[in-house]
C-alpha cells in the first residue's frame, strides 16, 4: 500500500440509469441466445424491476441481491479470463435452473444436461457437449437451449413442478461478498452445480 486515498462518490441519477441500461441490454442478448428476444428483455425488466425493489430474499432462489449478483458475473464471464471465462455456460444453467421462471421453452432440460455433463466429466465433458449442439444447431433454427447445452431427457418430470428454493449453495455464496474472487471459484461453482441438480433431481443421460 501506498498510502494514497481512494474516494467513492454515488452515482448521479443520470449515471445509474446509463449503468442499468447497459446492464440489462447485456442481459437481453445473453438470455436472447436462450429464448425469443421479447421474452428476453420482458424476463429482464422483471429481474431490474425486482432489484430496485429491495434486496430481500430471492422467491426462487432464496439469495439476496441475486439480480446484481448475476450482472457481475456475467461481466467476468465476457472477460473471457480464467477461471470465470470457461465456466460461463455452467454459471448461466445454475443461475437460470435456480429461477425456473427464467427457464427457455425446454423448462431446463438443456442446462441440466449441461450440469449433469460437468459434474460427470468435468470442463471437457461440457466442451464435448458444445461441440455437439453447435453441429446440431447448424442445421435447424436455434431453439431454447443454453448456450453450449443439449437437451438430455425431460426437464421436470411428469407431475412435478419446477422447483423454487430449498438450494443449499445459491450465487450468493459464489460470489463470496460480490467479487467472486478467483481462489477455489472453481469449487464454488460445483458446489452450486451439484446443489442445483440435489433439488431437481438426477439429470438424465
Amino acid at each position: 500500500m501506498d498510502g494514497r486515498t481512494v474516494t467513492l462518490r454515488q452515482m448521479t441519477p443520470a449515471e445509474y440509469r446509463s449503468a442499468t441500461e447497459e446492464r440489462e441490454a447485456r442481459t437481453v442478448r445473453e438470455l436472447s441466445e436462450l429464448m425469443p428476444r421479447e421474452l428476453a428483455r420482458e424476463r429482464t425488466r422483471q429481474g431490474t424491476a425486482r432489484f430496485r425493489g429491495e434486496r430481500a430474499e430471492c422467491a426462487e432462489c432464496g439469495a439476496r441481491g441475486c439480480e446484481e449478483l448475476f450482472q457481475g458475473l456475467l461481466a467476468l464471464d465476457h472477460s473471457r479470463a480464467e477461471p470465470w471465462g470457461p465456466l460461463h455456460g455452467v454459471s448461466v444453467s445454475c443461475f437460470l435452473l435456480q429461477h425456473p421462471g427464467r427457464l427457455p421453452a425446454d423448462g431446463g432440460a438443456a442446462a441440466r444436461g449441461l450440469l449433469g455433463a460437468y459434474l460427470d466429466g468435468g470442463q471437457p465433458a461440457v466442451e464435448r457437449l458444445i461441440g455437439r449442439a453447435r453441429a446440431a444447431n447448424s442445421h435447424r433454427v436455434k431453439g431454447g437451449a443454453v448456450p453450449g447445452g443439449a437437451a438430455q431427457g425431460p426437464a421436470v418430470r411428469p407431475g412435478r413442478e419446477a422447483p423454487r428454493g430449498g438450494f443449499a449453495v445459491t450465487i450468493e455464496q459464489v460470489a463470496q461478498g460480490g467479487t467472486f474472487p478467483a481462489a477455489g471459484f472453481p469449487e464454488r461453482v460445483r458446489a452450486w452445480a451439484a446443489a442445483t441438480l440435489d433439488v431437481w433431481g438426477p439429470h438424465s443421460g
